[in-house]
C-alpha cells in the first residue's frame, strides 16, 4: 500500500462521492471512482471517514511533518479498505499516545520540551455516536491541544477506499456486514471503556494476574491488578491508565482512568504486552508480557502421569492437552495409537487401538513408548517401565533411642509404585539383626508396612524390610543406648574442676549423661564414712535431664556447714554425688556409683586457694598493656574478715632475675564475701610499658602477711606458675599478647599480603591485605602469634577456600539424590566417597525429593535443614542447630566454613567484641565481610584448642579433624599445603618457639657444623650391602628420598647437615647447582663450597624447565691454607675409593670453587669470615674422585 504524506484535496469536486443508502450493499471495497454520467450539482458532499494511520500536523510542533494517528479507543469498529481492516477514529483518540508530535515550540522555542498532547476535538460527524459517548472523526475534523494551545489538521485520512459519513450512518454500527466496508472484528476486549478525561493516578510498582499466571487460553477474561508505591487514595488509584501492546510493542488499546484493575478477554493467539502508569508525563511505566494460546495436544501420558506401572494390569493413556478443562479441537474419537518396546523380556500388547483413550498390558518387566496420530500431528509419551512393585526403602522413627522405649519402622509410600495396593503393603515382611549379625526374633513374626518394637538390649541394630528376597539396600539402622552418666566431677560455682572444699563453701556437681534426655532423676549428696560406706546427707528430687544431657545443678550447691556438721565430719572427709533415675522403667549405669573417682575432700586449715587474673571472666596469664581487668583471690576457712593484697612487677635485666628490686604496682585491703572470695578491677597502666626494654614483662600477687591473718607466711609467685595454684600467680605482659614462647623474631612479625600471595596464589591483592591486616590485628589477643599457628592456619584455609581466597556465600547444598544416598563417585580412584550426610543414607525418600535429579534441581535449603538439625544426627555430631532453619542459616560459611548454631554463637562473642558485628542476627555476614570471616576463623582456631595442636607439630591430621571431617582427600591435601607451601613460608624449621638454648657447636659459630664434624668417617659400603645412615642423607633432600648411596651423596649429606639444624634445603638439594640460589661472594667457617663442572648460568630456581645445572660437588669450608690458595672442607661422598666414598676432611683449590651459600635467614658476624689456618694436606687433590658419574 502506497500512501502519501501529501494533504489530499478532499473538497476538490473530482474527490465528491454520491453515495445512496440504497447503494451500501453495493459497495465493494474496490478505489473509488466516479460516475462520469452523475449530474455533479445534484450530488451531496460528503466527509470522508478517518482510520487508523490518518496524518496530522500541529503548528506548535517543532518537527512540521504529518505523524500517524494511533486509534486506540476501541478495538471493534473496523472499515473494510480495499481488503485491508483499519481502526475508525473517534473522538476519544485525544491523548499523547493516540498522536505524539515528538517535541513542542511552546513555552519557548528556542527550547523545546516533549509533546504533551491533550486533543480536544470539533468538526466530528455528530449523526453517528459510538458507544462511550465517542464519535467519528473525519477528514473535516480538527483539533486543539488545550495543553500547549496547538492547531491540528489532518492531511491524509488514511483510506484508499473513500468510504463516507452518510454510509456509516446507513450501517447499523450494531449489525455490520462482514463483507461490507464497515465490519466489526474484535481481537481484544476489555470492561472498562475508554473515556475523554485524564486524571493523574498513583505510581504504579508492579502488575501481576489474578489468573492462570503464564498461558492464558483463548476467549477467558483474565484480570490484572496494579501494586502502588505508598498508600494512594482510592481516587489516585482509579486515575490508573492501562495500555495492550501487540507482540510488536505497537498500541492496540488505551483506557485512561480504568483503575486498579483491568479485565481483558484475548480473542486471537499471541503475546501481548500489558502496560499501567498513574500520571502520563514523567511517571514510571510498568509493563507485563502475557501469552494466550489455543488449546492443544501436548504428549501422551498415563492417566496419573507416573512412568512406572505395573506388569500384569491394563495401563490407561490419553493424550494430555494444554488446558485440560477445556475442549481441543477436532475429533478426538479418530485418534490412532501404537505402542513399541524398548526393553526387558516382557510383551506391551496395545488393547484399544482407536479412540480418546487407549489401554497397554505387559506379561514381564519391560519399557516401551507408546504413540497417538491427532489431526495428523503425531505425539508419543516417555518411556513408561512395567516393573514388578518392590521396596526402595525403610525409615526409622528415630536414628537412636533408648532400651525400653517404642520405635515404629515403616515403608509407607516407599515402594517403587504408589500407591501400594493394599495386598502388597500386607505382604511385607521384616528381618533384626544385632550388630553380631544375630537376628532378634520378634521381627520374624511383624508384617505389614508399618511395625512397633521396644528393643531390651543396647547395641546397633540392622532392620530390613521385604516383599520377595531381602535387599541390601532397603535397610535402616538405629543406635539403641542404655542411659549412661558418662562424665561427673566437682566443680566451683563458676565452672573448672574442683577437689577440695572448706566449711560454708559453695560445690556444684557437674553431670552429664548419654541417651538420658528427658528422664526424671533424682541428686544424692553424702560423704564417705571411715568403713567406706556412703552416706547420704541430702536428696534433692525431680532433675529432667535437658536436651544437651548436663545436669542444671545451679541452684542446688552443696554446702557443708560447719555448725550443722563440724561433729560429724572431719578434716578429710571425702563428699561425693550419685543419680538415681525417678523411673524405674530405666536404669542409669555408673548413676548409683558414689560419684566421681576424685571426691572432694574437706580441709579445715584456714588458706588462700587461688589468685587469678581474668578477663571477661576467665583465666589469663597474659594480657597488653592498657588491659582492664580483675584479679579474683579465693580462699578458705579463713578467721580473717580483710586481706591485704599487694601486686609486683617481676623486675629483670639482660634476662636475668634478682638484679633489681620488683615494683610495688598495686597495695589494698579489701573485705572477704560471704564465700571467703575477693574481687576487685586491675588495670595494666600504659605507662609502665617503657619503664625498661625487657621484651616480656611479668606481675605477680601475694596476700601481705598481717597480725590478724591467722597465718604467718607470704605467698611467693614463681616463674610459669598459674591460677588455682596454691596462692600464686604469674601473669605474663608482652609488646603483643600471645602464645609465643622463646625468641623467634619471626612468631610475633605481622605477616604481609606478599607472603599469603605465595600460598594463595589466585587470590587478589586486595583481599590479601584485609586477610593479612585483620591476622595480624588479632592474632597476639588469640594466642596465635607464632610461625607454627601462621603455618597451620593458612594450610587448613588453602583447601578449605582454594588459592583464590574465595569467600563463599555459604555452603552448597546442591546435592544430587545419588550422591546424598551413595556418597560422590572419586574420578580419581573410581570409587565411592562417603555420603555427605547420614541423615539421607536411612531416609532415600527425603534425597529424592530435596536433592538434585533430573526433573527437579536441588531444594538446597531443605537438605541444609534435615541434614544439620541436632534431631537428625547423632549424639556426637551435633552442632547446636534446635531451631527451624538452623540448618541453613548456620551451614558452612566463611574461611574455615563454620557450621552450627554452637559454633556460631561461640564466634559472636568475638564478633561483638572486636567487630561489633551479632553473626547471630545476621549469619550471612560470615560469608561476605572478609574480615568477619578471618575473625571468626581465628576465633574457631582457638575455642577448638587447635592452636596447642599447632606449635611445634608437623603434622596437623588432628588439627584437620578438629575443623571438620574429611572430604575426599582434604585432610591430605592440607598436610601437603602445610609441608608444600605454609611451613616454608613462615619458616617454621627456623622458628624457635619452645626451645630453650640454640644448638650450636660453638659460640658464634654456623649450627649446622656440629652434625657435619660427628658424620666423619661415614662410608659407602662397597658390594651389596647399603649405609642406612646415607639413606637418611637422602630423606633430608627435597629431591632424592629413598634413594641409597648407589647414586652421587655429596649434595644429600649438605641437606642432611642443614635439615639438622633446623634450615629447610633448597629445591632439588641433591643437585650440586641448584645451591647457588644461596649464594655468597666469600666464605665463612660452615659456608657450603660448590663446585660445578657445567654451565653455572644452566640451572634456574626449582629446576624450571628441567634446567637443574650440571655436574658438581658441594662440601663445607672448615678452614684455609697458610698460603690462601687451597680451601680444607668437609663434606659426603669424598675421598676414599670409587664406590666406598665417605664423609671426611679434603683439601680443594680455590680455583675450582665456583661459589659459597650459607642459608638466607642466617646472619653471619664479622668474626666468622675469620677462617682457620690448616697445615694438613691429607688428600690433596681428591676433588677430582667426586665427579657425578656420566
Amino acid at each position: 500500500m502506497n500512501w502519501s504524506t501529501d494533504p489530499e484535496p478532499i473538497n476538490d469536486k473530482d474527490h465528491i462521492i454520491d453515495i445512496e443508502v440504497s447503494d451500501i450493499p453495493k459497495v465493494s471495497g474496490q478505489p473509488a471512482t466516479q460516475d462520469s454520467a452523475s449530474s455533479i450539482p445534484n450530488t451531496e458532499i460528503t466527509e470522508i471517514l478517518a482510520c487508523h494511520g490518518a496524518k496530522y500536523t500541529c503548528d506548535k510542533a517543532v518537527d512540521s511533518s504529518p505523524k500517524p494517528l494511533k486509534v486506540l479507543s476501541h478495538n471493534k469498529y473496523v472499515i473494510n479498505d480495499n481488503g485491508e481492516t483499519k481502526l475508525i477514529a473517534t473522538t476519544l483518540e485525544n491523548k499523547l499516545l493516540n498522536l505524539n508530535f515528538g517535541q513542542c515550540k511552546v513555552p519557548d522555542p528556542s527550547k523545546p520540551v516533549p509533546c504533551t498532547a491533550k486533543l480536544q476535538w470539533k468538526d466530528y460527524y455528530e449523526k453517528v455516536e459510538l458507544p462511550n459517548g465517542a464519535y467519528v472523526l473525519t477528514d473535516k475534523s480538527t483539533a486543539i491541544c488545550t495543553a500547549k494551545g496547538g492547531n491540528i489538521k489532518i492531511v491524509q485520512h488514511g483510506q484508499q477506499v473513500n468510504i463516507t459519513s452518510p454510509e456509516l450512518e446507513n450501517a447499523n454500527a450494531g449489525n455490520w456486514a462482514a463483507d461490507g466496508p464497515l465490519i466489526t472484528e474484535e481481537l481484544i476486549y476489555t470492561t472498562a471503556v475508554a473515556k475523554n478525561e485524564d486524571e493523574d493516578g498513583a505510581t504504579v510498582k508492579s502488575i501481576a494476574p489474578l489468573s492462570y499466571g503464564k498461558l492464558q487460553p483463548l476467549n477467558s477474561p483474565v484480570t490484572f491488578k496494579a501494586a502502588f508505591n505508598g498508600q494512594p487514595s482510592d481516587a489516585e488509584k482509579q486515575g490508573v491508565n492501562w495500555v495492550i501492546y501487540d507482540v510488536n510493542g505497537e498500541p492496540m488499546q488505551l483506557r485512561s482512568d480504568a483503575g486498579e484493575t483491568i479485565t481483558i478477554t484475548f480473542k486471537k493467539a499471541g503475546t501481548y504486552l500489558i502496560e499501567a502508569y498513574g500520571k502520563t508525563n514523567s511517571d514510571k511505566k510498568v509493563t507485563k508480557t502475557y501469552t494466550v494460546k489455543e488449546n492443544g495436544i501436548e504428549t501422551v501420558s498415563t492417566v496419573d502421569g507416573k512412568t512406572k506401572v505395573r506388569i500384569q494390569v491394563p495401563i490407561e493413556f490419553r493424550l494430555k492437552s494444554l488446558f485440560p478443562a477445556l475442549p481441543v479441537p477436532g475429533d478426538i474419537s479418530t485418534i490412532t495409537w501404537e505402542v513399541t518396546k524398548t526393553g526387558g523380556p516382557g510383551l506391551p500388547t496395545l488393547l484399544t487401538p482407536t479412540g480418546n483413550i487407549t489401554q497397554v498390558i505387559c506379561n514381564d518387566e519391560c519399557s516401551y513408548i507408546v504413540s497417538a496420530c491427532f489431526n495428523g500431528v503425531p505425539k508419543q509419551s516417555e518411556q513408561i517401565q512395567a516393573i514388578k512393585n518392590g521396596l526402595t526403602s525403610v525409615i526409622a522413627s528415630v536414628e537412636s533411642t533408648r532400651i525400653k522405649e517404642s520405635v515404629t519402622f515403616s515403608v509407607k509410600d516407599r515402594f517403587k509404585i504408589l500407591p501400594a495396593l493394599p495386598e502388597e503393603g500386607a505382604a511385607v515382611k521384616w528381618i533384626c539383626k544385632d550388630n553380631e549379625g544375630k537376628p532378634v526374633e520378634a521381627f520374624k513374626t511383624k508384617t505389614g508396612e508399618t511395625v512397633s518394637h521396644q528393643f531390651e538390649e543396647p547395641g546397633e541394630y540392622t532392620v530390613q524390610a521385604y516383599l520377595v528376597q531381602p535387599s541390601a539396600k532397603v535397610v535402616v539402622k538405629i543406635t539403641v543406648a542404655q542411659p549412661e552418666l558418662i562424665l561427673a566431677q566437682w566443680e566451683y560455682p563458676e565452672g573448672c574442676k574442683k577437689t577440695k572444699t572448706g566449711w560454708g563453701e559453695k560445690n556444684h556437681a557437674y553431670l552429664k549423661f548419654k541417651a538420658a534426655e528427658g528422664i526424671s532423676v533424682n541428686l544424692e549428696y553424702g560423704y564417705i564414712d571411715r568403713d567406706g560406706n556412703a552416706r547420704a546427707i541430702h536428696i534433692i528430687n525431680g532433675f529432667k535431664v535437658p536436651q544437651n544431657q548436663i545436669l542444671d545443678t545451679g541452684k542446688y550447691a552443696f554446702v557443708p556447714h560447719a555448725a550443722q556438721y563440724s561433729k560429724l565430719l572431719k578434716e578429710g572427709t571425702e563428699f561425693y554425688f550419685k543419680v538415681h533415675s525417678a523411673d524405674k522403667k530405666y536404669e542409669i549405669l555408673n548413676g548409683n556409683i558414689p560419684q566421681p573417682l576424685q571426691k572432694l575432700k574437706l580441709v579445715t586449715d584456714e588458706e588462700i586457694v587461688s589468685i587469678e587474673f581474668l578477663t571477661e571472666g576467665k583465666a589469663v596469664i597474659q594480657a597488653l598493656y592498657g588491659s582492664k581487668m580483675k584479679c579474683r583471690i579465693r580462699t578458705r576457712n579463713l578467721s580473717a574478715k580483710n586481706i591485704s593484697v599487694k601486686i609486683y612487677r617481676k623486675e629483670s635485666r639482660l634476662g636475668m632475675d634478682n638484679l633489681r628490686k620488683d615494683t610495688l604496682v598495686h597495695h589494698k585491703e579489701y573485705p572477704l564475701n560471704p564465700d571467703g572470695i575477693v574481687e576487685f578491677d586491675f588495670t595494666l597502666a600504659k605507662s609502665w610499658e617503657k619503664s625498661y626494654s625487657e621484651k616480656l614483662h611479668r606481675f605477680y600477687a601475694v596476700i601481705e602477711e598481717m597480725e590478724f591473718f591467722g597465718i604467718s607466711n607470704t605467698l611467693v609467685a614463681f616463674k610459669n606458675d598459674v591460677p588455682a595454684n596454691g596462692g600464686k600467680v604469674l601473669v605474663g605482659i608482652g609488646r603483643q599478647e600471645g602464645h609465643n614462647s622463646g625468641s623467634c623474631p619471626r612468631c610475633n612479625k605481622d605477616i604481609t599480603p606478599a607472603e599469603l600471595k605465595q600460598i594463595f596464589g589466585d587470590a587478589d591483592n586486595e583481599i590479601l591485605t584485609t586477610v593479612a591486616n585483620t591476622y595480624n590485628k588479632y592474632m597476639a589477643e588469640l594466642g596465635m602469634n607464632t610461625c607454627w599457628v601462621k603455618a597451620h592456619f593458612f594450610a587448613q584455609i588453602r583447601v578449605e577456600s582454594s588459592t583464590k581466597l574465595h569467600l563463599k556465600s555459604g555452603e552448597s547444598m546442591n546435592y544430587s539424590a545419588d550422591t546424598l544416598i551413595n556418597g560422590n563417585l572419586n574420578k580419581k580412584t573410581g570409587e565411592r566417597d562417603s555420603p555427605p550426610f547420614s541423615y539421607f543414607t536411612k531416609h532415600h525418600e527425603d534425597a529424592y525429593k530435596y536433592g538434585r535429579t533430573k526433573d527437579h534441581a536441588a531444594d538446597q535449603k531443605a537438605i541444609a535443614n534435615l541434614a544439620y538439625a541436632d534431631k537428625n544426627r547423632s549424639v556426637n555430631n551435633r552442632v547446636g542447630n534446635t531451631q527451624e532453619g538452623d540448618g541453613w542459616n548456620f551451614r558452612g560459611k566463611g574461611l574455615i566454613q563454620l557450621t552450627g548454631r554452637e559454633n556460631y554463637t561461640k564466634a559472636n562473642a568475638y564478633t561483638l567484641k572486636y567487630e561489633k558485628t551479632d553473626i547471630l542476627k545476621n549469619s550471612d555476614i560470615v560469608s561476605k565481610d572478609i574480615k568477619i570471616a578471618v575473625l571468626t576463623s581465628m576465633a574457631f582456631f582457638k575455642w577448638k584448642g587447635l592452636i596447642g595442636m599447632s606449635n611445634g607439630k608437623t603434622k596437623n591430621i588432628k588439627i584437620s579433624m578438629g575443623v571438620g571431617h574429611e572430604v575426599g582427600t582434604s585432610h591430605t591435601l592440607k598436610q601437603n599445603a602445610f609441608d608444600d607451601f605454609t611451613s616454608k613460608t613462615f619458616k617454621t624449621n627456623l622458628c624457635t618457639w619452645g626451645k630453650v638454648t640454640n644448638m650450636k657447636p660453638n659460640k658464634n659459630r654456623a649450627p649446622w657444623m656440629v652434625y657435619a664434624i660427628n658424620e666423619i668417617g661415614q662410608k659407602a659400603l662397597k658390594g651389596s650391602i647399603n649405609n642406612k645412615r646415607i639413606t637418611e642423607y637422602f630423606n633430608a633432600s627435597t629431591n632424592g628420598k629413598g634413594s641409597n648411596e648407589e647414586t652421587n651423596w655429596c649434595g644429600a649429606f649438605a641437606s642432611w647437615c642443614f635439615y639438622k639444624a633446623s634450615y629447610t634445603p633448597p629445591p632439588l638439594s641433591c643437585r650440586a647447582a641448584m645451591w647457588q640460589f644461596w649464594k655468597k661472594s666469600k666464605p665463612i667457617y660452615g659456608s657450603a663450597a660448590v663446585i660445578d663442572w657445567g654451565a653455572n648460568g644452566l640451572a634456574k630456581p626449582n629446576g624450571l624447565n628441567l634446567a637443574i645445572g650440571g655436574d658438581g660437588h658441594i662440601t663445607f669450608v672448615i678452614g684455609i691454607s697458610e698460603d690462601e690458595k687451597y680451601y680444607y672442607c668437609v663434606g659426603g661422598n669424598q675421598g676414599g675409593t670409587k664406590g666406598a666414598r665417605e664423609v671426611s676432611i679434603s683439601k680443594y683449590p680455590k680455583a675450582v670453587i665456583d661459589w659459597f651459600v650459607i642459608p638466607p635467614d642466617y646472619i653471619p658476624e664479622k668474626n666468622e669470615y675469620n677462617l682457620k689456618i690448616m697445615h694438613n694436606t691429607t688428600d690433596i687433590g681428591t676433588e677430582f674422585t667426586t665427579r657425578t658419574e656420566k
